[in-house]
């Protein structure tokens, strides 16, 4: 199908291999990175930043080269992009949570893929405000605050620091959640959609 020389899957689907392996190996590995607070864990396994890879690589393979003619695509081609979207997102979260399930524990797992959700809803906002191919703007913006700033006073993990933060936290889900809802709307707000509502922002107005 030409929808998918367009993106060249081969290229998706190599890179969450690699990603796979690399998570497979190194994945318990802890990073060193900077706290503010002195005594907090200055530690992230490398698994979670492999989520951050994973998640803008699932969301960049929207990018394809007639990205132009697909912003104004017919509601085929934008079922399409859909489907292509939540099948890759799919993919990624599986392949990160099953291989933590297998290497890990269940809650790391859980854990992870809660966080590979938060990422991928960020994702899709990134690529749909700068281009898909610079879906790893956000995601990756938000590994300083929740590294370094992500600790209290009393060295507890802060309620939004979703690495650290047990698997049943609540207020963590709820980020996971309003992040694929803002992904989403953005994902469908597509420029057509906007020309199309201010237009009727434009005639509302000037009938007003």
């Amino acid at each position: 199908m030409r929808y998918l020389r367009l993106h060249r899957p081969y290229i998706l689907m190599g890179g969450l291999a690699a990603l796979a392996a690399c998570q497979a190996v190194f994945g318990s590995q802890a990073v060193a990175v900077p706290v503010a607070a002195a005594a907090a864990d200055s530690t992230v396994h490398l698994r979670m930043l492999l989520a951050v890879a994973s998640a803008a690589l699932a969301v960049g393979s929207l990018h394809s080269g007639m990205q132009s003619l697909e912003a104004a695509a017919t509601d085929r081609l934008r079922r399409f992009r859909a489907r292509h979207l939540m099948a890759v997102t799919a993919l990624a979260v599986l392949l990160s949570g099953g291989i933590e399930l297998v290497s890990g524990t269940a809650e790391s797992a859980t854990t992870l893929v809660r966080a590979q959700l938060v990422w991928t809803g960020l994702a899709i906002l990134s690529g749909r405000l700068f281009g898909w191919l610079l879906a790893w703007i956000l995601p990756l913006a938000t590994v300083f605050p929740l590294t370094y700033l992500g600790w209290d006073t009393m060295n507890q993990p802060r309620w939004w620091n979703l690495l650290w933060q047990d698997a049943a936290s609540p207020a963590c889900w709820v980020l996971a959640i309003s992040s694929l809802i803002l992904g989403a709307g953005s994902f469908l707000c597509t420029p057509w959609r906007r020309y199309a509502y201010g237009k009727r922002l434009t005639r509302s107005a000037r009938n007003g």
